[in-house]
């Protein structure tokens, strides 16, 4: 079923542990199986999909600083890319790179960073879109050029980072939680069904 509409290309699945008991995480409705016809209705979703994740992740990052009180005005912050640097700094702050929160946080920003650089190639270098080929032979995909940079943005490639970015905000929230516990046997039990993140639980 082609996801044309921004209600059709979330919903809402209960997944892992959060300090407030459990959190929802948002999953991809609507997209091809690798034996069905990838539409151009599917590649608009997807690049919908993928604005629509950044944005509860840059609300939750933004209010992770606030509440670990990381700069004394959070309207300061200007950018998601510096916003990202200073959550991670306050997380990372204590402890060893040891600790399964230190590791998680580390693992976290490298993706997103990844992320934030596809992220703009989409809002200022998408120049492609090729469809009607089956997800499975990876004949379909975006193109996006921006300076002297062009890729080949493959659908299952996309699916691949949807999947993880569909619950990064939570582990945002849990990794916040787990700092300002401030104990990390704590903190551990708190993000435990973390461990495998980004893989799939």
């Amino acid at each position: 079923m082609p996801v044309d509409r921004f209600s059709d290309v979330l919903s809402v699945v209960r997944d892992g542990q959060s300090c407030s008991g459990f959190s929802f995480a948002p999953w991809l409705a609507g997209m091809a199986d690798s034996n069905q016809t990838v539409t151009f209705d599917q590649m608009k979703g997807a690049i919908g999909s993928l604005i629509f994740l950044w944005s509860g992740i840059e609300r939750e990052i933004t209010s992770a600083i606030g509440r670990l009180q990381c700069a004394e005005n959070t309207k300061a912050v200007h950018g998601i890319s510096k916003s990202i640097d200073l959550w991670s700094a306050c997380v990372t702050s204590k402890g060893s790179d040891e600790d399964l929160r230190i590791e998680l946080c580390q693992r976290l920003v490298r993706l997103l960073r990844e992320a934030l650089i596809v992220r703009n190639l989409f809002c200022h270098g998408l120049v492609g879109i090729r469809v009607g080929y089956p997800a499975e032979e990876r004949g379909a995909y975006l193109t996006v050029e921006l300076g002297d940079e062009k890729r080949f943005l493959h659908w299952d490639e996309l699916q691949e980072m949807f999947s993880w970015m569909s619950k990064a905000r939570f582990l945002v929230n849990d990794l916040t939680c787990a700092t300002l516990q401030g104990d990390e046997a704590s903190a551990t039990r708190t993000l435990q069904g973390w461990t495998a993140f980004p893989a799939q639980s």
